[in-house]
């Protein structure tokens, strides 16, 4: 999808760039537009304006006299074809000498259009009379009037020269044409919202004419920036305020015109272009999408996720059976045979594994067996052949050399249970193998001797196994043998015991000890046997410190580090293990 998202995006923003384009351009044709209609409305003013001024320069330029201005009042309206309103004779002082106006009743006529009388007063009144001539913008309610003050002589009635103003108020010729000759003569279409404004010094807009349903475009950020304009001494500005587009252009001094125009049905097509071509793509783009992902889990990932699925049934039963549709790539087809060939070399591989296993099993088990039974035999042979000798001596050494082939035997029963190998179980170990010996000599463990045992469940290994079970063998021997004679009764304790990091071995008994039973053999204890020999290399080959007290009995301590147990190669499964034991199929994770 991240794919097709990076492919198509492209072309989705090539397009809708596009769309934005004809969109801008719609808009920028509608702002030349209306500019150009704010131009064209400026020209029509200034060349009406500067019709009246070329008039009045002209009779002004002849000299009036004060009582034939009424006929040239009626030349004035001759040539502004009857657009003046007014049209007045002022002294210096701005007082009326002689006035020309269309009345009728109590209203004035001009244009086409009726205004108050009282207003036509203030229209032709003026306080002071300029030096050059003037064109200021009036307001008839909201009809825009021009008031054009032209300086001119006049002869009084005396006789005599004097100087003062002629004064004319006049419609403007645009304000008196018709809707449909403006549209055309501005290029407004009929259905466009537009219109024209003037604005004169005071700020208050002068509808000049509107097409359609013109609004009211006066809010405030219009008027400040219609004084920014003013401020900044701008000459022309157009800019665009939501959706009404607005262009202002210099008339004349302290004139100013304004033409506004909101989205055109040309522009509101293209911005719905705009948004149908959007949206279009969006929709294609997301149903692309939609397609892919239907597609790509139809034909990808579901196979892929049946696939993991057998792949799992198959480590759990070992069986490989995926249920794959047959519309699938063939890469995946693929993947699948190679997985089914995969699985079934596996399972015939583990197969031989689990028969080579079981061979192995049986074979060790078979092997220990047999080194049990021959440490057996060789113990037998060993006490039937002491049986044959006569002599005492020779029979006890004989009896000794059983006892430490039993003791081997028995260590062996203890470390490989069934053929397999085990942690040694000390405690069970040790209690066995001393009443073994004790049964040997005919000792219940109770009896005229009695046993006791104080042994803690330590963990040592087979290396070390052997050794203290070999000493422990020896040091009881010995005492059964020399430490209570005359059926002295007496105690054999046997403690094994842990403390931080090291094992003690502690054996003793309450016999008559190792002095007096060499002073009872006649000899020194060294020259008697190789027991006390043995018991000394078998604590050197465990590093133990070995303690010999010899006094009120005989105590042999000895102080060893335990080794941990070696635990089988990797791989190695311990022996003990049943066949429902054996390792699982080996699948990818193994």
């Amino acid at each position: 999808m991240a794919l097709i998202v990076s492919t198509t995006l492209p072309l989705a923003t090539i397009a809708s760039v596009l769309a934005w384009h004809s969109y801008i351009v719609a808009t920028e044709n509608s702002a030349t537009r209306i500019i150009n209609a704010a131009h064209r409305a400026k020209i029509d003013v200034q060349q009406d304006i500067g019709r009246s001024q070329i008039s009045l320069e002209m009779f002004s330029d002849m000299g009036l006299p004060s009582s034939n201005i009424d006929h040239i009042a009626r030349l004035l309206q001759s040539v502004s074809l009857n657009h003046y309103c007014s049209i007045a004779l002022i002294d210096r002082n701005g007082k009326t000498l002689s006035s020309f106006s269309d009345i009728t009743k109590s209203t004035i006529q001009c244009g086409g259009v009726s205004f108050p009388l009282s207003a036509g007063d203030k229209w032709r009144s003026i306080s002071v009379v300029p030096k050059h001539q003037t064109v200021r913008l009036l307001a008839a309610g909201n009809m825009p009037l021009i008031q054009v003050i032209s300086p001119t002589s006049y002869t009084n009635a005396e006789g005599q020269p004097a100087s003062g103003a002629l004064v004319v108020v006049k419609i403007l010729s645009l304000t008196a044409q018709s809707w449909d000759t403006r549209n055309a003569q501005f290029a407004i279409e009929a259905n466009d919202a537009a219109a024209i404004w003037l604005v004169g010094s005071d700020k208050n807009p002068l509808l000049l004419f509107h097409s359609g349903d013109a609004p009211t475009p006066w809010p405030q950020n219009i008027i400040k920036r219609l004084t920014d304009d003013r401020e900044r001494n701008s000459i022309e500005d157009h800019f665009r305020d939501g959706n009404t587009y607005y262009a202002i252009v210099p008339v004349s001094n302290g004139i100013n015109l304004i033409a506004s125009s909101q989205r055109t049905a040309s522009e509101n097509y293209a911005l719905h272009v705009f948004v149908a071509r959007l949206l279009l793509i969006v929709s294609l783009l997301a149903i692309e999408l939609l397609l892919v992902a239907f597609a790509a889990h139809s034909y990808l990932v579901d196979p892929l996720e049946r696939l993991a699925l057998s792949v799992a049934e198959w480590r759990r039963h070992n069986v490989f059976e995926p249920e794959l549709p047959k519309a699938i790539p063939l890469e995946i087809r693929h993947l699948e045979r190679a997985f089914r060939r995969a699985t079934a070399r596996l399972t015939r591989h583990e197969t031989r594994l689990r028969r080579a296993a079981k061979q192995q099993d049986v074979l060790i088990r078979e092997i220990h067996h047999r080194v049990k039974n021959n440490l057996q035999i060789v113990a037998s042979l060993l006490n039937l052949q002491a049986n044959r000798i006569s002599e005492p001596e020779a029979q006890k050494e004989f009896r000794l050399v059983r006892d430490r082939v039993r003791t081997l035997a028995t260590l062996h029963r203890y470390l490989y249970p069934a053929g397999g190998v085990a942690n040694l179980d000390i405690k069970a170990f040790l209690t066995e193998l001393c009443s073994q010996i004790f049964l040997s000599y005919g000792q219940a463990t109770n009896g005229r001797i009695k046993l006791v045992t104080r042994i803690e469940a330590v963990s040592i290994s087979p290396d070390q196994a052997v050794p203290v079970s070999l000493i422990v063998g020896e040091v009881i021997n010995n005492a059964l043998r020399f430490a209570f004679p005359d059926e002295r009764e007496g105690e054999i304790s046997v403690s094994l015991t842990m403390q931080d990091t090291h094992c003690t071995l502690e054996i003793t008994d309450n016999g008559i000890g190792m002095a007096q039973m060499s002073k009872n053999n006649g000899m020194p204890p060294r020259t008697k046997g190789i027991g006390l020999q043995l018991i000394t290399g078998f604590a050197r080959q465990i590093n133990a410190k070995l303690d010999i007290r010899k006094d009120n009995g005989t105590s042999y301590r000895l102080t060893f580090e335990p080794a941990p147990p070696r635990k089988p190669a990797e791989g190695v499964r311990s022996l003990t293990e049943t066949k429902n034991t054996i390792p699982r199929q080996v699948g990818p994770e193994d």
